[in-house]
Parts: C-alpha cells; sequence; structure tokens
C-alpha cells in the first residue's frame, strides 16, 4: 500500500485506522510503498496444508513465496518437513 506524506480524516488509511494512527505512520513512512502480505486468516493448518499441495504438485519454493506471500524461510521449513514426512511414510526398503 503506498502511505502519502500526510493524510486528512477523509482518507481511506485515516477511516481505517484513525487519523492519528494515520498521521504517525505517515510520519515514518512517508510516500512509500508497503508490502503487506496475505495472513491466510493465521490458521497454521490451513497454511501448511497449502504449501504442502504446491509442494506436492512440484511448485519450487520461489513459485510457493509468489503465490502465498508468505516468506522464503517460512515456506522452505514447511517443504522440508513436508518432503521428510512423505519420506518416512515411505519406509526404507534397505
Amino acid at each position: 500500500i503506498y502511505i502519502p506524506k500526510k493524510v486528512d480524516a477523509g482518507h481511506w488509511l485515516s477511516k481505517l485506522i484513525g487519523i492519528d494512527e494515520a498521521t504517525k505512520l505517515c510520519e515514518v513512512f512517508q510516500d512509500r510503498t508497503l508490502l503487506i502480505p496475505p495472513a491466510l486468516a493465521g490458521d497454521k493448518r490451513r497454511r501448511a496444508a497449502l504449501i504442502a499441495q504446491l509442494a506436492d504438485k512440484g511448485y519450487s519454493i520461489g513459485k510457493i513465496v509468489q503465490l502465498t506471500g508468505l516468506s522464503r524461510s517460512t515456506v522452505a521449513a514447511h517443504v522440508q518437513r513436508f518432503r521428510a514426512s512423505a519420506e518416512s511414510a515411505q519406509g526404507n526398503l534397505f
């Protein structure tokens, strides 16, 4: 989202978080664009399931990051756990 240098009471940001908070936000981040990643409703199980499904379909870590908005380290950790779990479920033939 773009953070302007100043806002007034009618600006969407002021309406969303209040004029005082919007003013403070503008003071800190004025004239910048901030990337706010989706939170996936804070549901860890759903996030893990989504990452596992995408990894199972062969999506790269980079593509999963791009699709979900999660950090690379979060996706990599989930993919590593998913692959380890899949390997242990398969068993060892030797």
